[in-house]
This record gives structure tokens, sequence and C-alpha cells, in this order.
């Protein structure tokens, strides 16, 4: 479900005012937008716009600021599994994630990461996920909030994006493709998943099943990247390729 902010009104000019329906207005709480603050909002063909939450004497209405030329979205819709790190370095992930124009992340355990319940005994005040994503969202001027899914598994994650269009399994030491041998045969690809691993990479029976299921084992570049280094720069490179990072 989208959760981009709509308006359907026919007229949008700078300076002037533009309504919401029920529904944006659900969505507007989701953004946690506050009266004064300005968002990206879009139109019904579309266009995008940045407008300030205005209140008036018995509707709410956001008065525009600007129209945002192209679209603040990107063509690709990428799919970032990652296997959960520990400390901090998921926020600063999901962070990134958000202003390289994500769609969605996937936490997941693998064979050599941690569970989700050792990482909240170990970190208890971490940021919650959900407003990270919102600030980071509100930050870099987004339209749609990046979707975290439920904490779950490789062989999950394994079924689940089987028959998506480009998928690939980064891994730092046993790989069968160097990144640039497979950039060309992705290029017309719409939907890219990218599964990166934990600190001690994947196990030899996840890569089988990687490989099984039809993904790209590859690596980039001879040094051994951080967890955190290969999800930022694998996603930057495929929007670079595929999307709007140009």
């Amino acid at each position: 479900m989208s959760n981009k902010i709509i308006t359907c009104s026919k007229e949008i000019n700078i300076g002037g005012k533009v309504y919401f329906d029920e529904n944006s207005k659900s969505i507007l709480k989701k953004w946690k937008i506050r009266f004064g603050e300005a968002f990206t909002f879009a139109d019904c063909n579309d266009n995008f716009y940045r407008g300030r939450l205005e209140r008036g004497d018995t509707e709410i209405f956001a008065t525009v600021i600007e129209k945002i030329e192209g679209n603040i979205e990107s063509p690709v819709k990428i799919i970032l599994c990652q296997a959960l790190p520990a400390k901090e370095r998921m926020e600063l992930i999901i962070e990134k994630a958000v202003e390289l124009g994500v769609k969605k992340i996937v936490p997941f355990k693998s064979d050599k990461s941690i569970t989700l319940e050792e990482r909240e005994k170990k970190q208890r005040k971490a940021h919650k996920w959900t407003d990270l994503v919102i600030k980071a969202s509100k930050q870099c001027r987004r339209a749609e909030l990046l979707s975290i899914d439920r904490f779950t598994d490789f062989e999950t994650i394994m079924k689940e994006y089987r028959k998506i269009c480009g998928k690939i399994i980064f891994s730092n030491y046993h790989y069968d493709f160097r990144l640039s041998d497979i950039l060309q045969s992705l290029k017309d690809c719409k939907e890219i998943c990218i599964v990166i691993g934990p600190e001690g990479g994947f196990s030899e029976e996840e890569l089988e099943l990687a490989k099984k299921t039809g993904f790209y084992v590859v690596k980039a570049g001879e040094r051994i990247l951080r967890t955190e280094t290969a999800a930022i720069s694998l996603t930057a490179i495929f929007q670079h390729l595929l999307g709007d990072l140009r």
C-alpha cells in the first residue's frame, strides 16, 4: 500500500492552497507532519510539490511552496535484504537507504549474524527504525516512506524474491562473479534485490541455496567491505545504473 501523500486538487499554484482526502490525512499522520512543517506531496498525475501544512477553520490544507521538477522517487524498485548487524550499523544502513531511494529493507537472520533479541539486549536505547525512516525521509524530501519488513530468515528471503528480475547476493570471500561482470545483464531490470550478509559473511550452505535460487553471487573490488559499506555502495551503484542517481 502506498504511503504517498496525494492531493487531487485540480488547480495547484505556488502560494495557493491544496486539500487532502481522508486517506491522505491518515498518511500525513503516519509521516508525523506537524502544522507549519514543509513536506513533499504529489498530485493525481504524479507531479511532485513541496507544501506547508496549515490549519483552517474547518479543514487542514497545504500552502504550495514549490513544484519539484521530475520524479523525486526512483524508477527502479530496490529491495535491500540485510543480515542484522551488531551495534548501531543497522541504523546507519536504514538512514542511507532512505536517502538513496531504496523502497524496502528486509532485516534477516543468517547463519553468522545475531538475532533481533540478541541485538535488543545489547542496545536498549536504539532508535526506533520507523521513526528513523520518517526523519530521514523528511530530511531528503522523499515522497514515499521506505518500508521495513518483519525480521525473517535467509530461507524465506530466497523463496520470497526468487522471481525478481535482478537478484544479487554479496560475498567478500566465495563468489562466482565480479560485480562488473553482471551489470550489463541487469540493465533492463525494474526491480533489484540486494542481499547483504553479516561481518563474517555467508555460510557455504547459504551461498549454495542462493545459487540454486538464481541469485548472482558477486564480489566488488579487492578490498574487504564492512556490511554497512557493502549495503550503501551497492545500492548507490544500482541507483546509478538503473535509477536516478546520475
